[in-house]
């Protein structure tokens, strides 16, 4: 039997391979040559080619983190997203953001893909754009490190500055971007925070997965936020199949999600907004988030309205 110090090592070396090799995935799923034969350097015509970028989004690995399995006694697993091509799980709802709108007719031939972003989105949006044959506008507040527009501009998007200021502001890069997107022939804006896409992958993808790789042995999930979509989605369908899961939020003490969720029962206007824009920033976490400790279910009601949120507030029960 293998010593566990060599078991490791090669672990590592197993890692430190798929890092290194990481990007030579993104040029090859861009270029749209992309099956992991053509990527291992051997072709055969048994195997099936995958499609280009979108076809290596996904089926990423579950990782025991065998330290904390052992200090809790529980088995701890981890979702191995940075191996999606873009790095992130981000690169679920680029791929289904951007099938949703060309089924719709939202998106057509040589249209062009806009969002206010200074995150990982705009990285898994612009190599999606690029697989698709799409232009990309990615809009970002000017006090981002440059080298956040640097890769974004590696990967075919155009970059387009704005100084930082609220989001009731007209200058708000969110804002721009859909300013852009209103304002540029068969620009799209894919919106992320309020695209029902963004929940849908999730729900079509990572539930399922984690439900599968674990033979349905789930008993909670873990996991901070940022638009809401990966757990709102994830835990949905994980609770469909399972309602004895539970699904906590990681937020830190006193921060604003933790403060929205368990202090605003209630929606109340921001001043500034629309009582129903729920939309960006931490005014509308309430719609989107839960938070430690409590047991939840996944309510996700559909309004009808663009402004509402498409996430429903995951009630405590």
């Amino acid at each position: 039997m293998e010593s566990s110090g060599h078991w490791l090592w090669r672990w590592s070396l197993c890692v430190t391979m798929v890092s290194l090799s990481l990007w030579k995935v993104v040029e090859l799923a861009v270029s749209g040559d992309a099956s992991w034969d053509r990527i291992c350097g051997k072709q055969t015509k048994k195997e099936k080619y995958l499609g280009g970028f979108p076809g290596l989004v996904g089926n990423t690995p579950l990782v025991e983190l065998t330290s904390l399995s052992k200090a809790t006694g529980c088995t701890i697993l981890a979702k191995a997203e940075f191996l999606n091509p873009g790095g992130s799980s981000k690169d679920r709802v680029a791929k289904g953001i951007v099938e949703d709108a060309e089924r719709r007719g939202l998106l057509k031939e040589g249209g062009t893909i806009i969002e206010g972003t200074s995150g990982s989105t705009g990285i898994s949006l612009s190599l999606m754009a690029r697989a698709r044959g799409y232009r990309c506008i990615i809009v970002m507040p000017d006090d981002q490190a440059k080298e956040k527009s640097q890769l974004l501009e590696q990967f075919g998007a155009e970059v387009v500055l704005v100084k930082p200021s609220s989001i009731v502001n007209a200058k708000h890069y969110v804002n721009e971007a859909k300013r852009l997107a209103r304002n540029t022939e068969g620009g799209y804006f894919t919106d992320q925070f309020e695209n029902t896409a963004n929940f849908d992958s999730h729900y079509a993808t990572t539930g399922p997965e984690i439900w599968r790789q674990t033979n349905g042995t789930v008993d909670a999930f873990v996991m901070a936020a940022g638009t809401g979509g990966t757990i709102a989605g994830t835990s949905a369908y994980l609770k469909q199949q399972n309602p004895d899961i539970q699904v906590f939020l990681a937020d830190p003490p006193g921060s604003s999600l933790y403060n929205k969720v368990t202090l605003l029962s209630k929606r109340m206007p921001a001043i500034g907004k629309k009582s129903n824009d729920w939309l960006i920033d931490i005014s509308r976490f309430e719609a989107t988030f839960v938070t430690l400790p409590s047991k939840l279910r996944p309510r996700c009601a559909d309004t009808g309205k663009r402004a509402q949120p498409t996430f429903d507030l995951l009630q405590p029960r």
